[in-house]
C-alpha cells in the first residue's frame, strides 16, 4: 500500500504487488509508469498483505506459525483461510 507520495500521485491509496530490490529500491509488478507524473519526494509504503501458496498440513506436533512485525499504524490484522473460506483470526489484540 502506498500513500503520501508528492508528485507521482498516481500511486497514492493503491495496492501494488512489488519486486524488492533493496531497503530503499522496489519494482511495481506488471506497472507501467511511464505516463505518471515525476517524484518529487515523500511516500509511504507498508505491506498490506502476504499470500502463502503452500504449506504442509499442520498437526499438533508442527502447528501452522504465523508471525509478523507489528505496525503502528494498524486498526487490525485478519488472517484468512482460503480452505475454509473464512477469517481464522481476526483483531487487534496481537504481542509483539
Amino acid at each position: 500500500y502506498i500513500k503520501s507520495v508528492v508528485g507521482t500521485t498516481e500511486v497514492n491509496n493503491q495496492v501494488f504487488t512489488v519486486d524488492v530490490f533493496s531497503v530503499t529500491e522496489f519494482d511495481l509488478v506488471n506497472v507501467d509508469g511511464t505516463g505518471f507524473t515525476a517524484w518529487v519526494s515523500g511516500g509511504d509504503v507498508n505491506r498490506a498483505y502476504i499470500e502463502v501458496t503452500a504449506a504442509i498440513v499442520p498437526t499438533a506436533v508442527n502447528p501452522h506459525v504465523i508471525s509478523w512485525t507489528k505496525v503502528d499504524e494498524a486498526v487490525e490484522y485478519t488472517i484468512y483461510s482460503a480452505v475454509f473460506n473464512r477469517s481464522v483470526v481476526k483483531g487487534n489484540g496481537f504481542t509483539s
